[in-house]
């Protein structure tokens, strides 16, 4: 018993189109939910690090200010030597 032929169905270039739109937005979606839900657990981490050593929260603010401040005025006197 011969097999029939599977019917020939013609890709049009808006299919292609729609196709690969439909898969970049569904990439973009994975790609949002990924980044929120890393930003939520960063957010959790450092709202439990304030809570549990708030010292050493000032500390690290303090230390990246100054490492900041310092930078800036480097680049600053570069820029206008």
């Amino acid at each position: 018993m011969p097999r029939a032929l599977p019917a020939q169905t013609s890709v049009t270039a808006n299919d292609i189109y729609r196709s690969s739109l439909s898969a970049a937005e569904q990439s973009l979606r994975a790609t949002q939910r990924k980044v929120s839900d890393a930003a939520t657990t960063v957010a959790h981490s450092v709202r439990r690090f304030a809570d549990e050593r708030p010292l050493h929260l000032v500390g690290v603010v303090a230390g990246i200010a100054l490492v900041a401040g310092v930078a800036l005025r480097i680049w600053r006197s570069k820029q206008y030597a």
